[in-house]
């Protein structure tokens, strides 16, 4: 190929529509457990309600929930990815390997909201969230204000995936109480596991389960305490922890904030003037975003370990 003002104008147009193409093909999963929220400056911190509102019979003056003592924040991070083609293989006419490459970039790009909301999850047993424990502990405090109030647990060791620990999740989430010691009406909703659980999952969401040596419909799948019915979502990259899964509840709120500040772009320097282009011979394609994950309310989700 002649490289000319317009040959490199049909070959970038080109790189991008494979980058579209990876954006539009790549499957995510994020939307099943995780909030989008926008962000327009460097950080957002969020007031965050120890326990979802309820109205109350107005007797005196009207109770204002405070939510100034309740604050996250999140801080953007910038990311990044890209590649280079040299000048001599377009001259020679042998750039087209390097659109698959542009569209693997936009599958790269597509697939970082995941990769930031999964991370986030995984690191829940060893990362703070608005109450100042870790976002899954065995002590969180009903009440930040009275230690009296006592506490509660999302995080849970020895309990394979079966009905039995399902049901026993479920109900630790149902039993979840805010501060006015009134119950949460947490319902879980979502099962997360790593393909190593995939089979015991399933077996254990089977449409009918033993008890009592006798098949009777499965609760999980008909909804807890008249919930919405459990849903299996197997997620290859949580593989890195093959004996962790998650209870999640993600009907009223989700536990995982996605924070975007600028969605991933296509950018390209070929002026032939730039510095990789004059000295190096080499075309510079990159994408970049700006976004980080964080945390919702703990007792919208549970983690457990099988051993």
């Amino acid at each position: 190929m002649q490289i000319t003002p317009a040959s490199l104008n049909f070959l970038f147009t080109q790189f991008h529509k494979d980058f579209d193409l990876g954006l539009a093909n790549r499957t995510i999963f994020w939307p099943q457990l995780a909030e989008r929220l926008p962000s327009t400056t460097e950080s957002n911190t969020y007031a965050w309600l120890a326990e979802i509102p309820g109205f109350r019979e107005w007797i005196g003056p009207r109770v204002f929930h405070n939510l100034a003592s309740r604050a996250y924040s999140i801080v953007n991070k910038d990311w990044e990815d890209g590649f280079t083609v040299s000048r001599n293989k377009i001259e020679d006419d042998q750039f087209g390997i390097y659109s698959r490459h542009a569209e693997l970039l936009g599958d790269a790009a597509k697939a970082l909201w995941d990769n930031l909301v999964f991370d986030c999850l995984q690191a829940g047993s060893t990362t703070t969230a608005f109450d100042g424990q870790f976002f899954f502990d065995t002590d969180h405090p009903i009440n930040l204000d009275d230690d009296s109030a006592g506490t509660y647990a999302n995080l849970f060791t020895a309990k394979p995936i079966t009905p039995t620990n399902l049901a026993f999740l479920s109900n630790k989430m149902l039993a979840f109480k805010g501060e006015s010691g009134r119950s949460l009406e947490i319902y879980p909703d979502l099962l997360v596991v790593p393909p190593s659980l995939a089979l015991d999952a399933a077996t254990a969401m089977a449409p009918v389960v033993a008890s009592n040596n006798a098949a009777i419909p499965n609760p999980l799948l008909a909804g807890i305490a008249g919930g919405r019915p459990m849903k299996v979502l197997v997620i290859p990259r949580l593989e890195n922890e093959p004996t962790v899964y998650y209870l999640l509840s993600t009907t009223r709120l989700k536990p995982i904030i996605l924070q975007v500040r600028k969605e991933p772009d296509f950018i390209t320097r070929r002026d032939e003037s730039l510095d990789n282009v004059f000295y190096r011979k080499e075309y510079e394609f990159g994408s970049d975003a700006r976004g980080a994950a964080g945390y919702g309310l703990p007792f919208t989700a549970i983690r457990a370990v099988t051993v």
